[in-house]
């Protein structure tokens, strides 16, 4: 009867667990139904949800319903090829550093998306993390491409006010295979810092976002596929969620992207970060008078 079995069973597909969102409440931390061991998947892009904010803007979603938006360029969304590609452009007119982001670059662009759904919880983006240690996504991109990347935190108890951007890491320090297509890791423990030096509050995250993105040439593009959330071993810590920073930011401004979404305004921060494509960039910032670096 085994060796009948047997054949069978190898043919059939082997399924990973799969996390799932538990709750999702104004001003609450999204919770994840597993506390450890289980992907979330954020999008394959097999299909573009679109919706319509409460403001009547038009928005586009990720598979949980975390807005993806932008600031500065442009976004599509293949369905056939499920794939995500963003056409980056300088604009004219940088965010200045921030009390959320002290000593940083002017930003000149931004990519960002959530971990929330906001068709129930509009512009209260907020996540508890700590289920997962690592953000996985595929990559292409050409040589030269290049920008920071941080993950954004509300204030302890309180899922509008937002305090300390993580610490940025470069994408090239992941990034080393220029024009071809390569699986990046972001290990949570990489961003477990703010920019105050405290540790980030992974139970409550508002987003991940992509700052200063450029190429060595105008119309440089990154296409992304298979973003997914990596469950953290049970057997071990997810990632740092406690935050020992008593600053905060009240009333700190939200940049408004071109799609109307909340988003992060967030520049290079201090050390290698704040190089991010200076040599990239100084194409693309030719292209558009008054933009800073």
């Amino acid at each position: 009867m085994l060796s009948r079995l047997t054949p069978l069973l190898a043919l059939l597909p082997l399924t990973l667990a799969q996390n799932t969102i538990s709750s999702n409440e104004p001003g609450r931390p999204v919770q994840f139904a597993q506390p450890c061991g289980a992907d979330l998947l954020l999008d394959d892009f097999s299909s573009e949800r679109v919706w319509t904010a409460p403001s009547g803007e038009v928005k586009r979603a990720n598979a949980i319903g975390g807005d993806w938006g932008i600031w500065g360029g442009n976004f599509t969304i293949d369905t056939s090829a499920k794939t995500l590609t963003i056409v980056p452009r300088v604009q004219p007119t940088p965010y200045l550093a921030e009390g959320f982001n002290p000593d940083t670059v002017p930003t000149f662009n931004f990519f960002y998306t959530q971990f929330t759904n906001q068709h129930e919880i509009f512009d209260k983006a907020c996540a508890n993390l700590t289920a997962f240690n690592a953000l996985e996504f595929e990559a292409v991109a050409p040589a030269g491409f290049d920008f920071n990347i941080t993950f954004t935190q509300r204030l302890q108890n309180d899922c509008e006010v937002r305090t300390y951007d993580s610490q940025y890491q470069l994408f090239s320090k992941y990034y080393t295979t220029p024009g071809q297509k390569q699986t990046i890791r972001l290990p949570l423990s990489d961003f477990s810092k703010d920019l105050s030096g405290a540790n980030f509050n992974y139970q409550w995250n508002k987003d991940i976002t992509l700052v200063n993105l450029a190429g060595a040439n105008p119309g440089d593009a990154i296409t992304i596929s298979n973003v997914v959330l990596k469950g953290a071993p049970c057997s071990g810590t997810a990632t740092t969620s406690t935050s020992t920073s008593s600053a905060t930011v009240s009333g700190a401004p939200s940049a408004t992207s071109a799609g109307g979404a909340s988003a992060t305004q967030g520049a290079g921060s201090g050390g290698e970060s704040l190089s991010v494509g200076m040599a990239a960039m100084a194409g693309a910032v030719a292209l558009a008078a008054g933009a800073l670096i």
